[in-house]
Formats: structure tokens, sequence, C-alpha cells
């Protein structure tokens, strides 16, 4: 794209810049492009592919990537894991494909002694339909529902009246079309990163020939990984972690009043912009959804809490969020209506991920304001036995000094 909007520069063509642009919205999604056709309705097209390499939003991911540190290392962590939890997969799988026919054989052995018991019953002899179903070889219709192994397994219908026997499809039988179509339907809930994640895992398992159904927990269960390491993440040790009353008291004798004041007012501010991004973004209001986003990203460089800076840094860790936000960002000046997968990131990626890490960020904030309120209130005690203290040394003190006035020199001399 750069290379095709500097030759177009240098060309000073118009026409074929227009024409250069439309092609790009067709092929990619990249929100900085589009941005182009947008402004290209007020500038001069030279003028705005000049500062291209520019746009906001590009910068603004760029900030944001540099703000956070931690994140490659914790995506390659993430991917380490999931690497990890594939191969105990694939052991578990060649393990059962190992002792299956044993474990098969003893299942068949026992349900069919079962069955044979049975049979044997009286009542089971009258039960109609018996007598035809033994002469043909088959089960009869009142014992399908324990899984009589006849030539084929046969088993109940699950919630459809009568028990009239369906065939019971095996986990592995579960295609990749299926897989494919449950991605789209949870790629709302956890947004594009964890498809495409998905679908990775889908196609591994694919070309491993094993089966498809394993993917959603190997994915899952690198979501889960993943989320772990952000709760560990923000429950990394600050300066308000107490220990030990000697902690305690150490914390409570270094760290002053106002800085406890400066940060209870921090996290609570900090908790009004999560709560303010985790509202919806709609088609008309997405300016202001991606303006508190904004505002929520430039706290990072801002706010002293450590735990505040914790649950930021967790906030833009998120490669989608970073990059949906700098998408919003490009749109900001344009005119018209917003592209619908723009729209779709932003709800998917940025409220998405808000919904799902709220608690999480929330509980790690309101847990370090205990943590301060806790030194408060130490601070305020030893204050107040402090000056206890004095007030008991000072009426001693004076009971000492009326004593031996008294005694001493007023009865003496008096």
């Amino acid at each position: 794209v750069e290379s095709k909007v500097k030759h177009l520069t240098a060309e000073k063509d118009k026409e074929g810049c227009m024409k250069m642009m439309r092609s790009l919205i067709d092929e990619s999604d990249d929100g900085d492009v589009i941005a182009l056709l947008s402004e290209s309705h007020k500038r001069d097209p030279q003028e705005f592919l000049s500062e291209e390499l520019s746009s906001p939003g590009r910068l603004l991911s760029k900030i944001l990537e540099e703000s956070v540190p931690w994140r490659h290392g914790f995506e390659e962590y993430v991917k380490c894991q999931a690497e990890t939890m594939y191969r105990k997969q694939v052991m578990r799988v060649q393990s059962k494909a190992a002792d299956s026919s044993e474990t098969q054989q003893e299942k068949v052995h026992q349900a069919t002694k079962k069955v044979r018991n049975l049979i044997r019953e009286p009542a089971q002899r009258t039960a109609p339909g018996a007598p035809e179903a033994r002469a043909a070889g088959k089960p009869p219709k009142a014992l399908w529902l324990f899984g009589v192994p006849g030539r084929a397994r046969i088993w109940p219908s699950a919630g459809k009246g009568p028990i009239t026997g369906h065939r019971r499809p095996s986990p592995g039988g579960k295609t990749l079309s299926a897989v494919r179509k449950s991605l789209a339907r949870e790629a709302v809930k956890f947004g594009t990163q964890q498809q495409l994640l998905m679908q990775q895992w889908v196609q591994k398992f694919a070309q491993d020939n094993l089966p498809a159904y394993m993917a959603d927990s190997v994915c899952n269960a690198a979501d889960t990984v993943k989320h772990e390491t952000t709760r560990k993440w923000l429950a990394g040790a600050t300066k308000y972690d107490l220990h030990g009353t000697v902690g305690l008291l150490h914390k409570m004798l270094t760290i002053s009043p106002l800085q406890l004041v400066k940060h209870l007012n921090e996290l609570d501010y900090l908790m009004s912009r999560l709560d303010k991004a985790e509202e919806p973004v709609q088609s008309l209001t997405w300016a202001d959804s991606v303006g508190a986003w904004v505002a929520l990203s430039e706290l990072l460089p801002v706010i002293q809490a450590e735990r505040g800076r914790k649950v930021l840094e967790a906030v833009f860790a998120d490669k989608g969020v970073v990059d949906a936000l700098g998408k919003g960002v490009s749109f900001l000046k344009s005119t018209g209506d917003l592209p619908q997968h723009i729209l779709t990131a932003l709800k998917t990626n940025l409220v998405g991920h808000m919904q799902t890490n709220l608690y999480m960020y929330k509980q790690a904030i309101q847990h370090e304001q205990a943590n301060i309120h806790r030194v408060q209130d130490m601070q305020g005690r030893f204050i107040a036995l402090v000056g206890a203290t004095v007030a008991a040394i000072l009426v001693g003190i004076a009971n000492f000094l009326g004593r031996v006035l008294y005694y001493d020199y007023y009865i003496q001399y008096f």
C-alpha cells in the first residue's frame, strides 16, 4: 500500500488514486486505507496521501504497543502453553487408540451379560415384541434403554417421547464444517484473535488426522491460559500489598497520606472510565465510544497507581483492542457512515474485551483500594495512639513536677 501511495503521489494522478483506493477497499480491511478514501472528498489527494504514514490510528497503535512492553512475551507464553496442550491432546488420543480395542470388548461383554440376565426374567419374556426381536436376532425395544449391543449399538433418543433408538454419533464424527460454523457463532463472543486461533487449531488437527472436536478444548484451554496469565499479571505485587505486621508498619510509616488519597482518586476515576468503555457501540454514537477508549489509553503514561497501570497494560496488551482502536481513530475526522466491518470490529474487540474482563479488572482495583483503606485506617490509629501516648507522657510529667514542687518546695518553705 505504501509503495502504491508513493507512486501515485509522484504521478499526481487523482483519478488513478481514487481507483486504486477503491480496489484496496475490496481487498483489505485496513481502516487507514479506507480513511484515505473518506478524507479524499475534503482534501487534495496528494496532500492527504503524503500524510498517510502519519495516520492517527497507526500512530496510536504504535504508542500503545510501546507502552505495553510485556505484550509480546505474553503472546509467546500463550502460544507455548497452547502447543503444550496440543501435544497432551495428541498423546491422549494415541493412548486411547492403543487400548480402545480391549476397552471396547470389555464394554460389549458387560452389556451382553446384562442383557442376558434381563432376558431371563419372566417380565421381560412376556414383554411385547420380545419373542419377535429375539427371533430376528435383535434386542427388544424395551431393552434399548440399557444400550444393548446388537450388531450396532443402539441408544434411546433424548427428549423424543417413546424409545425409538438412534445410533449414537461418535465424538470424532463431528466434521470440520460444523466446527467452523460454531466458530462463526463464537466469534462475536471471543473476538477475532480467538477466532483465528481456533481456525489454526482446526487446520492443525485436520492435518494430523485427529478428531476436529478436540480443537474446541485446545482453543478454550489456550484462552483460559491467557485469562489466567492476565489475572496473575493484575495480581502482581505493588507497594500496597500487605504481608505481615512488619510490612504493614513499614508502609504505614513510609507512605504519605496525601499519596494514599491521590492513588484512591486515580483508581476511582479509572473505574468510571472502564464502565464508560463497556457501553455498547452504536452506529450513531461510535465516535463517543472511540473517544472514551482514547481517553482510557491516554491514562497509560499519566496514572501513578501501580495497580491501575497494570489494569491498563492488561487492556492494551490485547492486539485486537489496539488494532480496532487504531481503525476507529482513523475515522474520527471522516464524513459519512462508518463501514460495517469497522463497526463490527469495534463491537467485537473493544466492547467484547471489556465485557469479558471487566469483572477481573474491577476485582483487582477494588483489592488495591481495600489495601489503601487499610493503610489509611492504620495510619489514623497510629496517629491516635501516638497522640494518646504523648498526652499520657505530658500528664505524667505534669504530675511528677507537681509532686516535686509541692513536697520539696511548697511544704518546705511555706
